[in-house]
């Protein structure tokens, strides 16, 4: 009647505030429900749990707390008004909503959990519970992301942050929507070239040697590490070819502002966050403030004559649906970085928030 999980009763560093505490297993879930009562086989981290623990006060929400929402895992008991297609035994992949975290301390971080059917997808036959476990989050978004995207066959998009497992899958499902006459082009640090390049960044030269008048000649993957600005680099590879769209992950300062340069008049900048924004509680309010500035400044007051929009998605059936099929067919993949046992979820915290992950980090 007993579980392992990790919470924690205040707000603070994950290594100074998280517990690994022996707390009871869910209760019955009521028989006419849509819940599921999953053995949890692997929770993903999150790049913002990090900020909602150390910044997000207590008294905001449910305290003692277990962190993180996605997982994957076997289902073991079903309410009578679950989703099609599931039953005891099912094995599926999924999200907590951030609201049964915030309003009553539930996290993934443990070894059962009660969940929304309409928030779980079916895992594949021909994929793993590990292959699976951190799909929904970086899925949905670059599903979601793509479904508000204007690109179409042939243009050119940038995507910034692109080795991280919102990256690699935004890379993926950009290829396949611009085609093979599209191009891709990611920025991620030089260790992480290959493996950008291998989901779906264009078969062309990376050889510092760019002319900037042959589309041929632009790079796949550009080396952000390698220039003090990137804007002023983005300029000068892109200013006579300039890009169809731009997906900042990353949320690189300047960027958007000196946008003109290199993104074509009338195309859209999309930002799905910020990583230094998940530092401070300081810089995540100046980075929503930039956000708020980029989306409402009008041109004639100094605004940035490209259209800014910021998004954020967050799993639904549908999207799940459709990810559990493309995955199943191979149109994308979901990559690990890194599996740390239960005990050592710390580890885990540690290799997020050094920002160096290549895919998602689990814990089994």
């Amino acid at each position: 009647t007993m579980q392992k999980a990790w919470q924690y009763t205040q707000r603070g560093d994950p290594n100074a505030v998280l517990q690994l505490k022996r707390i009871p297993i869910p209760s019955e879930i009521p028989h006419n429900s849509s819940k599921l009562f999953i053995k949890v086989s692997y929770a993903a981290f999150n790049s913002g749990t990090p900020f909602l623990i150390s910044f997000v006060p207590t008294w905001f929400r449910k305290t003692p707390a277990i962190p993180e929402l996605e997982f994957s895992g076997e289902v073991l008991k079903v309410g009578s008004k679950v989703r099609e297609g599931i039953s005891v035994g099912t094995r599926v992949y999924g999200f907590l909503s951030l609201k049964s975290n915030i309003l009553y301390g539930e996290g993934t971080l443990c070894q059962y959990i009660v969940a929304e059917s309409d928030l779980v997808g079916i895992v594949p036959d021909n994929l793993s519970l590990e292959e699976v476990a951190g799909l929904s989050g970086v899925g949905c978004t670059a599903l979601q992301t793509m479904q508000i995207s204007r690109l179409k066959e042939g243009d050119s998009v940038l995507i910034n942050g692109a080795s991280g497992g919102v990256g690699l899958m935004m890379v993926q499902f950009a290829r396949l929507r611009v085609g093979e006459s599209g191009r891709v082009i990611g920025i991620c640090s030089s260790k992480n070239e290959q493996l950008v390049k291998s989901v779906g960044a264009d078969e062309v030269s990376l050889d510092g040697c760019l002319h900037r008048n042959a589309l041929t000649s632009l790079p796949k993957v550009i080396d952000y590490q390698k220039y003090e600005s990137l804007w002023m680099h983005l300029n000068q590879v892109f200013g006579d070819n300039q890009l169809d769209e731009i997906i900042d992950i990353v949320g690189t300062e300047g960027t958007f502002e000196n946008s003109p340069l290199y993104l074509k008049e009338g195309k859209q900048y999309l930002v799905l966050g910020s990583m230094n924004s998940n530092e401070s509680a300081w810089k995540f309010i100046k980075s929503m403030g930039s956000f708020l500035r980029n989306s409402v400044q009008p041109r004639w007051l100094g605004g940035t004559p490209r259209d800014f929009r910021f998004f954020s998605s967050f799993p639904t059936l549908r999207s799940l649906d459709e990810l559990s099929e493309m995955s199943r067919e191979g149109k994308i993949k979901c990559f690990v970085d890194s599996v740390f046992p239960m005990e050592d979820a710390l580890m885990g915290f540690e290799r997020v928030k050094s920002k160096r992950a290549t895919g998602k980090v689990l814990i089994n």
